[in-house]
């Protein structure tokens, strides 16, 4: 089985609100019109750090220091998954953020986030370290 290195970012603010992305509506990306982490695809060399200060510039603008938290391997699409989690307390203002890919973000509470259409891996990858870090 094909193995995908992806790395992805919680952003959690002082309120302890996770910043979702609404991923943009094209179906040749996984997730499309959903809700998700910000991260994204390693590169042929690219450490997972680097990896994540890269999607993090390429889809919010913002320059970063995260902490490194989890590793988790899932499946889907006969393809194995092996997310690299880190987590940053975000204290600016969300309107400070220019969003250059995807339809949206926002801050939700870990209650709301229940009630939203997100991607299908959130509840398996993201969901057990977001109870841990509020």
């Amino acid at each position: 089985m094909e193995i995908i290195e992806v790395c992805e970012v919680l952003i959690l603010d002082d309120k302890n609100r996770v910043l979702l992305q609404l991923r943009d509506k094209n179906p040749k990306i996984n997730g499309s019109a959903k809700w998700g982490v910000i991260g994204g695809s390693k590169e042929l060399g690219e450490s997972s750090l680097e990896c994540i200060k890269r999607e993090v510039q390429e889809e919010l603008g913002l320059d970063i220091d995260p902490i490194f938290i989890n590793e988790i391997e899932d499946t889907g699409d006969n393809k194995i998954y092996r997310h690299f989690i880190y987590s940053l307390l975000y204290k600016g203002d969300i309107k400070s953020i220019f969003l250059k890919e995807g339809q949206e973000i926002r801050f939700f509470t870990l209650r709301e986030i229940i009630e939203l259409d997100t991607v299908e891996w959130f509840n398996r990858v993201y969901f057990s370290a977001i109870e841990k870090l509020i």
